[in-house]
């Protein structure tokens, strides 16, 4: 199946392609779902949290949000290989792999971790599945 299938015809403000079941946060925005609305035909934004003011938004009316992130996607599973470039999608890693950084993967530990390299620099970390998205500048 063709990954452009699920693409939504929209960006997020940094460019990257938002595509059916990408998981979004943004700075003021709880973490939310992209999903298809049958009855109005268009995509939206669902949101996962109970404090949200708003169950659902439209993607359109969010795409020019400077804040939005693409952290994951439920739709579609990427097993990481050696070699592979990543983006780290949390922001607890520490100074040298902050939020959005891309890392390459140098060793898969387990089917859990896997063990990335600093593209800036020469350090090393082990990221949990999820906690990570593949590189998507190749679509």
């Amino acid at each position: 199946m063709d990954i452009e299938s699920f693409y939504t015809g929209y960006l997020t403000a940094q460019g990257e392609k938002i595509y059916l079941g990408d998981k979004i946060r943004g700075k003021f925005f709880y973490k939310m779902q992209v999903q298809y609305e049958m009855e109005t035909q268009s995509f939206v934004l669902v949101s996962q949290n109970l404090q949200s003011p708003y169950r659902k938004y439209l993607l359109s009316d969010l795409e020019k949000i400077e804040g939005l992130s693409i952290v994951g996607n439920q739709l579609f599973f990427k097993e990481p290989k050696v070699g592979e470039k990543v983006k780290i999608t949390v922001d607890n890693k520490g100074e040298f792999f902050p939020f959005g950084s891309m890392v390459e993967i140098i060793e898969v530990t387990d089917e859990w971790n896997v063990q990335a390299k600093s593209l800036d620099s020469e350090q090393l970390i082990i990221l949990k599945i999820g906690e990570f998205l593949e590189d998507r500048s190749s679509y």
